[in-house]
């Protein structure tokens, strides 16, 4: 399980991402540099808490693309009388 990030953490990442898109990305090491980079008076843990955020959020939006894009399966219906295997069940016949 990860660690929850606060509310500050969360919103100075999102600000940031909406001002830079282009300097953040899925590495940690790359969205740690680019943050020293704009010069932000940020103590090292907050630091790399925003750079992991920012790094994860990336990750989830490209997981979403690509399950966007998907069609839709309907789930097979499973018959109460069949078992795992699909074969009828034999309790069926004794009740």
């Amino acid at each position: 399980m990860g660690s929850i990030k606060t509310k500050d953490i969360k919103r100075a990442a999102e600000h940031l991402r909406e001002q830079n898109p282009e300097k953040f990305g899925l590495d940690f090491e790359k969205n740690k540099e680019s943050l020293n980079e704009l010069n932000l008076s940020l103590e090292k843990r907050a630091r790399n808490r925003i750079a992991g955020y920012m790094a994860r959020q990336k990750k989830v939006d490209a997981i979403r693309a690509v399950m966007k894009n998907r069609p839709y399966v309907e789930p097979q219906r499973r018959d109460r009388d069949m078992d795992d295997r699909g074969r009828r069940d034999d309790r069926r016949r004794y009740e």
